[in-house]
């Protein structure tokens, strides 16, 4: 904006999360002649400062808005303003602001950005985890408030509303935050029917799958998508040797390899291992075991889900790099603790006791889920997909799957999850693996466990 005589001004119109916007160019605040403008969502975003915490990880946590003068693609440096917003404010009606443009002027927009902070490498939002509305300012008489509202939807996310070249006009009368906290209502709950035996219930919610530091499993920011997950059931632990003895499903070499690896857990006759969890066993057989529960294997949405604390956390436990009790990872069985990565003393071979590691589960409601990203690597159900393609095409998903036939979906299979053999770099709960279905593969690092959907 060229001089203060045609620039707009943000007002502070109320006291709450969105605190004093100081006027723009000129430090006075403006006389009446305003447009007061609010915001309401649908968006899940943090509690009000004492509301107890949400069911669910909140989704987007900053909102941002600028003012552009006519023909110009950049707000002027006091013309950007940015708080972090809360659902108290939003249901309340009080996330609200003000400008005042010059007085009979038209061409004058606004632009108005709810988005997510988290793994920012820049100042700017990112567009894969941002809501975003561009709309023309109505014209301003010398006194006077003129009230309209923008609402911020989740189901556009990446896809702004307006543009600078193409403004909407904003809808008319205060917002009255009726939207408040209402995305994914459906979804975002408990289980409407009762757990098996060895399940525990997860309450379906929304959260950020994949991490921007990853590197070569996610790759660029355009990983970043928002999904909603259904509420399920999932064994409380890998499934173990006694487990899979007990099912009476077939064991032989194309299903089961045992007694040709030392770190192989199944013997043909019980014994000390019937605590420790099946690995050596295909993709097939796993999927068999679940089946005759009633189940299947987790897709990765759902195990991602779990394995980030429910809220895209580093691992299960929270944002802390793993430690050696922590969960089974790095172990050797050499002589000296020269574990891989040397950042271990743990001795053994192969996998432990389910339960082991100390912080690796996840405690619910209804019990807790173990050995989540340590122990075995997991099979999955989806098939392997590269992102970008089959079901991580778009940047809202709900309960995404990716399947044969599926446009770029590979004949490859997916696991997740770190391993007994593996560093604790690979415990990171983003981290993703494509294991080649030529053959028929089986390692002793990978085993399963099982989920079942939750009856409506």
């Amino acid at each position: 904006m060229s001089s203060r005589s045609s620039a707009a001004a943000l007002v502070p119109i109320a006291l709450s999360a969105l605190v004093m916007i100081a006027a723009c160019g000129d430090r006075t605040l403006p006389p009446p002649g305003q447009v007061r403008i609010g915001i309401d969502t649908d968006a899940l975003v943090p509690p009000g400062p004492r509301d107890a915490p949400p069911a669910n990880a909140p989704i987007f946590d900053r909102l941002r808005i600028e003012l552009f003068a006519p023909g110009e693609t950049a707000p002027c440096a006091e013309c950007a303003r940015e708080f972090g917003l809360d659902q108290r404010t939003v249901r309340d009606g009080r996330a609200t602001f003000g400008v005042a443009p010059p007085a009979g002027h038209t061409g004058y927009l606004a632009r108005v950005r709810l988005y997510r902070s988290t793994g920012a490498a820049t100042a700017e939002p990112r567009a894969t985890s941002t809501l975003e509305t561009v709309f023309a300012l109505p014209v301003t008489s010398a006194e006077g408030i003129i009230d309209v509202h923008v609402e911020l939807m989740t189901e556009g996310l990446g896809t702004p509303t307006g543009t600078l070249d193409a403004p909407v006009d904003p809808l008319p009368g205060p917002a009255n935050g009726a939207l408040g906290g209402t995305f994914a209502q459906d979804h975002v709950r408990g289980c409407s029917s009762a757990p098996h035996d060895g399940e525990v219930c997860v309450p379906g919610g929304a959260y950020w799958m994949g991490d921007l530091t990853v590197g070569n499993t996610y790759g660029s920011t355009s990983s970043e998508r928002l999904v909603v997950v259904s509420p399920f059931f999932m064994s409380a632990t890998e499934a173990t040797v006694g487990q899979y003895r007990a099912s009476k499903l077939a064991v032989n070499t194309r299903v089961i390899v045992h007694e040709t690896d030392p770190t192989c857990t199944f013997t043909t006759a019980a014994g000390a291992a019937e605590s420790l969890p099946l690995n050596c066993v295909t993709r097939p057989a796993s999927l068999a075991y679940c089946a005759k529960l009633g189940g299947t294997l987790p897709s990765e949405a759902q195990w991602e889900y779990i394995a980030g604390a429910r809220r895209s956390a580093f691992a299960v436990w929270g944002d802390d790099a793993a430690h050696c009790t922590d969960a089974i990872y790095a172990r050797t069985n050499d002589a000296m603790p020269t574990a891989q990565t040397g950042e271990c003393l743990l001795f053994g071979k192969g996998p432990a006791a389910v339960g082991s590691g100390k912080l690796d589960m996840l405690t619910l409601p209804g019990g807790a889920i173990r050995d989540v990203v340590g122990n075995l690597t997991e099979w999955m159900a989806d098939a392997w997909t590269p992102q970008g393609k089959g079901c991580w095409r778009d940047p809202l998903v709900t309960d995404p799957l990716c399947v044969a036939g599926q446009s770029g979906v590979t004949k490859d299979f997916t696991v997740r999850g770190g391993s007994f053999a593996q560093p604790g770099s690979q415990l990171r709960a983003a981290i993703r693996a494509v294991v080649s279905s030529d053959g028929n593969p089986f390692s002793s690092t990978i085993g399963f466990r099982c989920v079942r959907p939750d009856a409506p």
